[in-house]
């Protein structure tokens, strides 16, 4: 068992929530149905502000949500039902490395546990967001031929890499640097990856290896 600054049973009870609510923008619009419990990050961070800093929790970025596997694997999932501008994507650097700090400073993690263990999820609404850019860059920077105009440059890509999913946005800087796997993936690649990488092996929220 991990060693949690904060009482490990009050984050496992107070902080428990579904992923579907935990995907909820401010008007109540879910990024994802699936009901699986999991820990509501904002509100561990609510508890470390006030408990530990003794500030308001505004000071301080967070994931939505924090989720452990038995395969020893920590996935961090941040929803974001809007367009990802630049302030969007500052804020998504901003969560990841503020989150880190918690986890480090209350749960007793270090960058070795990070570099293993924990990947980082950003769940994107398709609808809002157009991400062939994304992908033409990707394939411009693997070589691969492209244009603007191919409908299905994903499972060209695919095809032609190992990447069955995409990181986007700048993020992947922080792949296997501050943290083991990065993917920006929007809601219906989310749950293919949530039925491929984390149904089988997720845990019980009270299971978690905080105390």
């Amino acid at each position: 068992m991990i060693s949690c600054f904060m009482n490990g049973h009050v984050i496992k009870t107070s902080c428990k929530k579904t992923l579907r609510d935990c995907s909820k923008d401010d008007h109540g619009n879910a990024l994802s149905n699936i009901v699986d419990d999991v820990v509501d990050f904002d509100n561990v961070k609510k508890f470390y502000c006030d408990k530990h800093l003794n500030a308001s929790y505004t000071i301080l970025k967070s994931v939505d949500t924090y989720l452990e596997g038995n395969n020893n694997q920590i996935f961090l999932i941040e929803f974001k039902n809007a367009k990802i501008d630049q302030k969007q994507k500052h804020g998504l650097n901003l969560k990841l490395k503020d989150s880190l700090l918690i986890l480090t400073d209350s749960f007793g993690f270090n960058l070795k546990d990070f570099q293993k263990r924990l990947n980082y999820i950003v769940v994107y609404s398709e609808e809002k967001n157009d991400v062939s850019s994304q992908y033409l860059e990707f394939a411009t920077e693997n070589d691969i031929p492209a244009s603007f105009k191919n409908r299905n440059l994903k499972k060209k890509i695919s095809k032609r890499t190992t990447k069955q999913f995409f990181t986007f946005w700048g993020l992947s800087k922080y792949e296997h640097s501050l943290v083991n796997e990065v993917y920006t993936l929007n809601e219906h690649e989310f749950l293919d990856y949530y039925n491929l990488k984390i149904n089988h092996v997720k845990r019980n929220v009270s299971s978690y290896s905080f105390s």
